[in-house]
């Protein structure tokens, strides 16, 4: 992660062990090494040197990490997220989103039966709340086919490409479904409206 002016503020290592995955955030120690933790460090969006120079107008993407970042940067589109992923988006962000056109990509996670929510969704609600009437527009787009906790970065391995994106782009904006817990004394259930 580099600030405005391009320097390092900290890095996100991300450790996978099968199915298992970890992050790990550290900064410069100054003298070419790393000290673990990023506490009390300014927070930066990741690739922010490239969004700074985007032009204004331009179609920003927000995903959940880093490597997601990569996968859309890869196709030339420029592409952001915040350290630590959903939830942890800082309202400061959102300048950086001013005058673009923002597309918000969340992952494709399930419903927890506790609090009948979707971390994905509810991180881009996080993220056009606070981005408010800054952005030049602002939209999710969930992308058809993903597994269960699939992103783009899976949607890119089952062979979809860059010119579906941009298609996708040009559907009209649906309205996102609401989500419910129904509770009997035996089953819990999900209900998905359209």
């Amino acid at each position: 992660y580099r600030d405005a002016e391009g320097c390092i503020a900290y890095r996100a290592e991300r450790w996978e062990k099968g199915d298992e995955k970890s992050f790990i955030q550290s900064r410069p120690n100054g003298q070419g090494g790393w000290i673990a933790g990023i506490k009390g460090i300014n927070r930066v969006l990741y690739r922010l040197p490239e969004l700074i120079a985007a032009p204004a107008g331009s179609t920003v993407f927000v995903v959940e990490g880093e490597k997601k970042v990569e996968a859309l940067m890869s196709w030339g589109l420029i592409a952001t997220c915040n350290v630590g992923g959903a939830g942890k988006w800082n309202k400061k962000y959102s300048n950086y989103l001013s005058g673009h056109n923002v597309v918000i990509l969340p992952d494709n996670d399930p419903v927890n039966l506790e609090t009948g929510k979707r971390t994905g969704y509810e991180h881009a609600r996080d993220i056009i709340e606070s981005t408010g009437g800054m952005a030049k527009s602002i939209r999710i787009l969930e992308l058809p086919g993903l597994p269960p906790k699939g992103d783009i970065v899976d949607w890119i391995e089952l062979g979809h490409t860059l010119p579906e994106l941009m298609k996708l782009l040009e559907e009209p904006i649906g309205e996102l479904p609401e989500i419910r817990i129904e509770e009997t004394d035996r089953v819990k259930s999900v209900i998905q409206e359209m």
